[in-house]
């Protein structure tokens, strides 16, 4: 639903602007989604998994599951018949959310009172040492911040 000027009003039709970010987030969810897709980074794949280290309820859990799965992010495959039960694996576009996932755990990182939480390191396995991730320009190779970059609205036909 929208309201004045078009802007969106509830969360779930957040995907209706023409916004990549938005649409992004749509897919995504919530939260939840994003500790579930933690969960699936470090390699679990169960619900009960999944249901124990988020914390979260399993309602909540079942719910951005299949909005997951939905969303071509996760895919539910069946490892056993009797009781049926399902794993859940990240897809490629799910995979593709690593480097956001890094870099918004480095901005928790960087802004949490290190008292309350535990952090997490991340060591590149090719050299040994723990990740500082950064973005670069692909073209260029220089360093991407808010004072070395300039939106530009780039509307589709």
């Amino acid at each position: 639903t929208t309201g004045y000027r078009g802007v969106v009003t509830k969360l779930r039709d957040i995907g209706e602007q023409a916004c990549s970010l938005a649409a992004a987030l749509s897919d995504i969810g919530d939260a939840w989604s994003f500790l579930i897709l933690r969960e699936a980074f470090y390699g679990r794949t169960t619900f009960s998994e999944f249901v124990k280290y988020t914390n979260a309820q399993k309602t909540v859990v079942s719910a951005r599951l299949t909005a997951l799965v939905d969303a071509g992010i996760m895919r539910r495959e069946q490892y056993s018949t009797h009781p049926p039960r399902d794993r859940y694996v990240l897809t490629t576009k799910g995979r593709d959310l690593s480097d956001a996932l890094l870099v918004l755990g480095e901005w928790g990182r960087r802004w949490a009172d290190d008292d309350k939480y535990f952090m997490v390191d991340f060591v590149h396995d090719s050299c040994g040492h723990t990740v500082d991730p950064q973005l670069s320009c692909g073209h260029c190779g220089g360093m991407i911040t808010p004072d070395t970059t300039t939106p530009r609205i780039n509307p589709r036909p």
